[in-house]
């Protein structure tokens, strides 16, 4: 891991403590929704933590550290689709880049373990389980576009967390980027029900409540993570 200077703890409390205070704010005023739009609030904290990476990649200088920022980017745009912009027609691509940033993701683990026939053995499953999906589901229901690209976004998501998995074992301070994955995953199965509505009983207020709850401090941990990557260790492929 990086050494810290003065600066470098100053930096990473401010990021800290406003990414804090957005995230209470936002919570406090969704428990009384229609009182202040907390869209902003919610854009904002991701908006800080691709700046924050971005501060981590000047402050490394190192190859690896570019691709948090890569995919926050590619978040960035996901949000702005499925959370600022209303227009269902832009839900597609909001979609599209939120696989692309899953794909970083994938980047980014394979870039550190450099193991090759992993990088093609998780090439197969993602093409295999993806389409495998995608026929059960068409077989239930009539599916369109939307929801077969939701299928191949979730398995691309979920294969990251259990491929990530790999690096806590090589060094225990990738547990940050790993849980940054799982609370991911929590956030979108509350997004999957709230769009789905197929359970009865569900009070999809909480569902919509939890799905915040759980995506803003997934970023930030998925943004710290760019402090602990780094290019010890890799064996050639």
């Amino acid at each position: 891991m990086q050494k810290f200077k003065k600066i470098d703890w100053i930096v990473i409390s401010v990021f800290l403590l406003i990414e804090m205070a957005l995230y209470l704010s936002f919570l406090i005023l969704d428990m009384n929704p229609g009182t202040i739009d907390t869209t902003w609030f919610k854009y904002s904290g991701v908006v800080l933590c691709l700046i924050f990476s971005i501060y981590c990649v000047f402050k490394k200088k190192d190859k690896i550290s570019l691709f948090i920022p890569l995919a926050l980017v590619f978040t960035l745009i996901s949000d702005y689709f499925l959370l600022i912009n209303t227009d269902m027609d832009l839900f597609i691509p909001g979609l599209a880049t939120f696989i692309i940033t899953q794909l970083i993701y994938f980047l980014l683990i394979s870039y550190k373990r450099r193991k090759r026939n992993e990088f093609i053995l998780n090439i197969i499953l993602r093409i295999l389980i993806s389409a495998i999906l995608i026929f059960v589901a068409s077989t239930l229901v009539k599916i369109d576009w939307l929801v077969s690209l939701a299928l191949i976004y979730f398995t691309q998501l979920l294969i990251n967390f259990c491929y990530s998995v790999c690096l806590i074992k090589e060094d225990k301070k990738y547990l940050i980027f790993v849980s940054g994955l799982l609370i991911f995953i929590a956030c979108d199965i509350n997004v999957g029900l709230n769009n789905a509505h197929i359970i009865d009983g569900i009070d999809y207020k909480i569902v919509n409540y939890l799905m915040w709850l759980f995506y803003l401090p997934s970023q930030v941990l998925l943004a710290c993570s760019n402090l602990v990557f780094d290019n010890k260790n890799i064996q050639k492929i």
